[in-house]
């Protein structure tokens, strides 16, 4: 496209801008501060009232003729203006009729461009080769700089094949671990395709059933502690008395003969106290 430059008559500008409407500025000015200046702190009364309402009417009249003049000048003043600024808004709907246009062109084809990209990519993530397919799926391995028009789609492919190769090698680690946790690590996995999630499921799963254990070990040990005998007391010997008995004095001289003693009396059920030997 041919490029072209709006141009206007600085001339005319400069006119504009040089241009200065001549009134009685002053005398209009000292005229309205002789008439106002008994009104400005002025106390109206009620003899006052018609007075008051007559000058009222009159200030009101001045006040009008100056308005009305300034909107008479500004449209008169403003007519150029006006008429410029409708003639630049009929060339800018020209262009603005093609811009739009343009804009929807460019969006549509990059809205295709953006969907091809996917779908080929899509295409090759399904015919790359995987040892574990149903643990990954296109929408986890994205890269939303994909669309990007600058993002070579030889970049997109490489960074799906090591997708694919983690998503291999963390099932091939989950299917390593106890056979107890594998099925409920694998569907975390697949849910998530985190494999942090899936080790974090597995911690759980081990809290879990340790628990269980501690439990069930102190509920068995419990239940043989009620079930085990309770040994029955020994009978503590009977020792018998009879009228009569004589007490006699044994003078031990050695801690033996002290432990003899004790033996004899224990075997005969003889009452037997202990002084000390000599």
């Amino acid at each position: 496209m041919a490029e072209f430059t709006f141009n206007i008559d600085n001339t005319a500008l400069s006119t504009i801008n040089e241009l200065e409407l001549s009134a009685n500025w002053e005398e209009m000015e000292v005229a309205l501060s002789e008439i106002i200046a008994p009104y400005k702190n002025m106390v109206v009364t009620k003899e006052d009232l018609p007075d008051a309402k007559t000058d009222l009417a009159k200030l009101r009249k001045v006040f009008k003729n100056i308005d009305d003049m300034r909107k008479r000048v500004k449209k008169v003043y403003t007519a150029p203006l006006d008429a410029f600024e409708r003639k630049c808004k009929g060339l800018t709907a020209i262009c603005e009729e093609a811009i739009n246009n343009l804009d929807m062109q460019v969006k549509e084809y990059q809205a295709r461009a953006k969907a091809e990209k996917i779908q080929l990519l899509t295409e090759y993530f399904d015919n790359a080769p995987k040892k574990y397919p149903e643990y990954i799926r296109f929408e986890q391995t994205v890269n939303p700089k994909w669309t990007n028009a600058t993002y070579s789609i030889e970049t997109a492919q490489q960074e799906i094949d090591d997708a694919i190769y983690r998503s291999d090698n963390n099932v091939a680690m989950i299917l390593s671990l106890e056979e107890e946790y594998r099925g409920m690590m694998l569907d975390e996995y697949k849910r998530t395709g985190s494999l942090e999630a899936a080790i974090e499921m597995r911690t759980r799963l081990v809290a879990v059933a340790d628990a269980k254990a501690k439990v069930m070990r102190a509920e068995e040990a419990k239940s043989a502690q009620k079930a085990e005998p309770i040994p029955e007391a020994e009978p503590e010997p009977e020792v018998q008395t009879f009228k009569g008995a004589k007490e006699y004095s044994v003078v031990c001289t050695s801690q033996e003969e002290e432990e003899q003693l004790v033996n004899f009396c224990a075997q005969n059920r003889l009452s037997c106290r202990l002084r000390g030997f000599v």
